[in-house]
């Protein structure tokens, strides 16, 4: 039953911004600006909130039924449905690229855009939510409008007007008419509203899910102050280029770099068929404070049986090309980089840590790790836990010179638009596919890996050439871990601010293994800024609220939708206040502050996952530091990378290890079967790269 709460604190990032850009923070009325009183459901035009109704597979659907045309156009700019508009549309659509999309300005009629704005703003309580794929702020699922009770409704007849316009029959005949891309549904409502501030982004993904046709995006950004493009939130298009696996089979790939931006704009509409494959499409880091990037978005669905249009067997066929299914079939045939793993040398069998390895080692490794009472110590802290960290690792005059160099490679910057990589750095690549990841890299040479000297290299060189590859470090990790490697894959990483970022995949076999990662980042500021989220701070307030919504194997919708919470009447919050006592406001100051860090963390934090059952996972990350947060789910068609609900409270602890950027702390985790890992988008506000050098050791 969907509920009234409070409007918590820990918003106050995106009320800032929406009060900047238009909330009032006056007292909220009880009635809206059309003129609904409190208690009433009917909005200005007579339009009424449609019952949301379940049908027999337990969807939930809002019918769209009765609707008068001539009252529905009245919803949308006089001339958009005219014979030429569509005509000048659908030639448009025809011609784009990277892959054919349409930009549609003024859709709805200005008084309706502005009276839902002024809904959204005093009336809908939004949602932080961090994940490896995006961090946004976001409404309950508009289709729950229905299931208000009364008075709330009574609250939101403007958006319910819209919601209802959007999904009627002239709206998507429209649509089909533009795309060609046959009958949609009109009783599967799919859409959301999504507040972008400083910081939100949503990283690259084509919206193959389940039975989705069209994607769309309303916005609904400040009329009377026009959005700047260098602002940042533009709609990012991807094109795509032919790979062929080892049985000749040719498949799309999203290239690095984006071919086509399309800025934000009030009373804009962007759509595209949702195809598999090649639709790819981010949603750009949003620069600025204090604005509000604001939009209606969600997607109009293949019709379902009861309806005109509906193809049997067309589910399933969709089902099977889902993005998450594919990734599930195939992790790493188009990746890059590629596994370069290297056996050590035959006569290295001992696994002994040797006088001769503790000289070698010194030359790079604090000499304290190297004391029997140390090595001791790790490897009892292994023992029990499957990792460890180790500060302060590399031995100070080496890293000096370290940190010296990469600071120069940071202060030199890279000269190029987008992704790609500039022509006089040979040694670095792009990994990808971008739908999984991208960030610079390096591979050592693994001839160099038996030389006697590093002469001529650089101490980034050093570390990756030298020190992680070498005998000596293999039976260091063997008397800390009790480990033996038996092989190893060394890389060198950076992830560069407003570009890069891995998503939680599995990994790409079975094998157990040791993971090293020497972080190596010189910037301070706001790598190790705590991330909070208003569910892990309200859980166990028993009402429900933070439960993932998630879909059967089938793919079909599960029971419980998000709901959409109205924020309650400033009165009754001043009564609750007081009711509550001085207690309570404490509370509220500290949340006021957690408020303030939601968005100031840089991102590039490190994180690993259990799944607890051995299987493929995909994790959801929305407070790192609490472990009492489940942030695990199944790779399957209830995954959707553009609006997911947050993690669900199940009382297990899936997350392992939340580890920020740093300089010289090494990192050492056994990962088996069941394990995730990520590294969250680096935000532009990002003062340098985050560096890594890392390896993977297979191990007896």
């Amino acid at each position: 039953m969907p509920s009234t709460r409070s409007k918590s604190s820990t918003k106050r990032v995106a009320d800032e911004a929406l009060e900047a850009n238009g909330r009032p923070q006056a007292k909220r009325a009880k009635s809206s600006q059309n003129g609904t009183s409190n208690g009433s459901a009917k909005g200005k035009n007579g339009t009424t909130a449609s019952p949301k109704k379940a049908d027999k597979k337990g969807k939930k659907t809002a019918m769209i039924q009765g609707q008068d045309s001539a009252l529905i156009k009245k919803s949308f700019r006089k001339d958009l449905f005219s014979d030429s508009n569509v005509n000048s549309l659908k030639e448009f659509h025809e011609n784009s690229g990277p892959y054919q999309h349409c930009v549609i300005n003024n859709v709805v009629s200005s008084s309706l855009l502005r009276s839902v704005r002024e809904e959204i703003m005093e009336n809908i309580h939004f949602t932080p939510k961090h994940t490896d794929i995006y961090t946004i702020y976001q409404s309950g699922d508009l289709v729950n409008i229905s299931g208000l009770t009364e008075a709330e409704r009574s609250l939101l007849p403007s958006l319910s007007q819209l919601r209802d316009a959007l999904y009627s029959p002239v709206f998507r005949d429209y649509i089909e008419k533009i795309t060609n891309c046959g009958k949609l549904s009109g009783s599967k409502v799919d859409m959301a509203i999504n507040v972008y501030t400083k910081g939100c982004h949503l990283l690259c993904h084509d919206d193959v899910i389940g039975t989705r046709c069209v994607s769309y995006i309303l916005y609904l950004t400040d009329p009377d102050d026009p959005w700047q493009p260098e602002w940042g939130g533009g709609l990012r298009l991807y094109p795509t280029k032919p790979v062929k696996d080892e049985e000749g089979k040719e498949s799309l790939i999203p290239t690095p770099d984006w071919s086509l931006v399309i800025p934000p704009a009030s009373n804009q509409l962007a759509c595209f068929v949702v195809q598999p494959g090649k639709s790819f499409h981010d949603v750009e880091e949003v620069f600025v404070d204090g604005k509000a990037r604001m939009a209606v978005s969600g997607w109009f669905h293949i019709p379902e049986k009861h309806e005109d249009g509906y193809v049997e067997g067309r589910e399933k066929e969709l089902a099977e090309k889902s993005s998450m299914k594919i990734l599930e079939k195939n992790l790493e045939i188009h990746d890059s980089p590629k596994a370069a793993r290297s056996d050590y040398p035959k006569n290295t069998k001992d696994a002994t840590l040797s006088e001769e390895d503790i000289s070698f080692l010194k030359k790079y490794i604090n000499p304290t790790y190297l004391e029997e009472k140390s090595l001791t110590s790790v490897a009892e802290r292994f023992s029990e836990t499957k990792n460890v960290q180790l500060l302060k690792l590399l031995d100070s005059k080496f890293a000096d010179k370290l940190k010296a160099y990469i600071e120069k490679l940071d202060a030199t910057g890279l000269e190029y638009d987008g992704a790609a990589i500039p022509k006089d750095t040979p040694s670095w690549k792009v990994s990808g596919p971008s739908y999984k990841q991208r960030f610079l890299y390096s591979q050592p040479d693994e001839k160099k890996f038996s030389a006697k000297s590093s002469k001529g290299q650089s101490p980034l060189d050093e570390i990756s050439h030298v020190l992680l590859p070498s005998s000596a470090f293999r039976n260091f990790l063997a008397k800390t871990t009790g480990k033996l490697a038996v092989n190893r894959d060394i890389i060198t990483r950076r992830f560069r601010p407003g570009l890069d970022y891995t998503l939680g995949l599995g990994q790409d076999d079975e094998t157990p293994r040791l993971e090293v990662v020497l972080s190596l980042t010189p910037t301070t500021g706001g790598w190790d800024v705590p991330l909070e989220s208003e569910d892990a701070m309200e859980e166990g307030d028993g009402n429900g609220d933070g439960e993932e919504e998630e879909e059967e194997e089938n793919g079909e919708e599960g029971d419980d939708e998000e709901e959409i919470i109205i924020v309650a009447d400033e009165d009754e919050e001043d009564e609750e206040g007081e009711e509550e006592g001085d207690d309570e406001d404490d509370d509220e100051d500290e949340d006021e502050d957690m408020g303030d860090q939601i968005l100031d963390n840089w991102g590039g934090y490190e994180v690993y996952m259990s799944t607890g059952d051995g299987k493929t996972k995909h994790p959801r990350i929305d407070d790192p530091k609490n472990k009492k947060t489940s942030t695990s789910h199944e790779l399957d068609d209830s995954y959707d990378p553009a609006i997911v609900s947050t993690a669900a409270s199940s009382g297990e602890d899936g997350l392992m290890l939340h580890l920020p950027a740093s300089w010289n702390s090494m990192n050492i985790i056994y990962r088996d079967t069941g394990i995730m890992r990520f590294t969250k988008y680096v935000s532009r506000a990002a003062t340098g790269s985050r560096w890594d050098v890392g390896g993977v050791y297979q191990v007896e």
